[in-house]
């Protein structure tokens, strides 16, 4: 009879531990799952936070070996040390998240990896790793179709094209995007705004500022509206140029 009831213990116990472990991993998953959908709301505003929960996301997707989420916590760091300025930590988590790419349904997540690159690059002044980057993510677009990354990538290059002084593929690339970005069924304003600028900023380095200053005014009679101010601060400083050499 104890013997009987000896077992009955042991496997209740067993049982309930067992039910304990599940309610664990449950746990761990809905916090992973939490945390990847809260991030991207606080990125931008909470770069350190976001450092904390994606490094401690990062571990438990390790944990459960998913490739997927461990991307994810991945580019949010790299975003993260990027906002702060640490663009070396920034790279090294880019790196590291293209490292981890394994098959076709992670593919979003690499293009966003060698975007990253893409402007951590730029921003660094490493115009032609930035070049091979944005590339990179732009061919893994196109053989997605996906109209926001593309539109997204070539914005970025235009403005790429006209720090490495090739203007002439500055203004086609920029003017192509134009009649995309016009013609699409819902506008992004900010986009047709720095579109215009790109242009801008091409034609005034190329010499011919009469042109710049044409699109320099439609990105500033697009961006004032919105108080998109990282455009209108750029366009007011060109203005207050123009106007001084025809001054002089």
């Amino acid at each position: 009879m104890c013997s009987k009831i000896s077992i009955l213990s042991l496997i209740f116990l067993l049982n309930v531990s067992n039910i304990i472990f599940a309610q664990s991993i449950n746990n761990e998953v809905k916090k992973m799952e939490a945390y990847a959908n809260s991030i991207p709301n606080i990125l931008e505003s909470k770069p350190d936070s976001v450092l904390i929960f994606a490094r401690e996301g990062f571990d438990l997707a390790k944990k459960y070996d998913s490739t997927k989420l461990q991307m994810i916590f991945c580019k949010y760091m790299s975003i993260a040390h990027s906002i702060k300025g640490d663009y070396k930590k920034g790279k090294e988590l880019s790196e590291l998240g293209i490292t981890l790419y394994k098959n076709e349904t992670q593919l979003n997540l690499l293009s966003d990896f060698y975007n990253n690159l893409g402007i951590i690059n730029y921003r660094t002044h490493d115009y032609k790793n930035a070049l091979i980057a944005y590339q990179n993510s732009l061919a893994i677009a196109l053989k997605q179709r996906n109209e926001n990354a593309i539109l997204r990538l070539k914005t970025n290059l235009t403005s790429l094209y006209v720090d490495m002084r090739k203007f002439d593929k500055a203004i086609t690339t920029g003017n192509e995007l134009l009649t995309v970005v016009k013609n699409a069924t819902i506008i992004d304003s900010v986009l047709l705004g720095k579109i215009y600028q790109n242009i801008g900023f091409a034609y005034w380095k190329d010499g011919q500022q009469e042109k710049s200053i044409t699109n320099i005014k439609l990105a500033y009679d697009i961006h004032k509206p919105l108080n998109y101010y990282d455009g209108i601060i750029n366009e007011i400083g060109t203005f207050a140029q123009y106007y001084t050499d025809k001054k002089d």
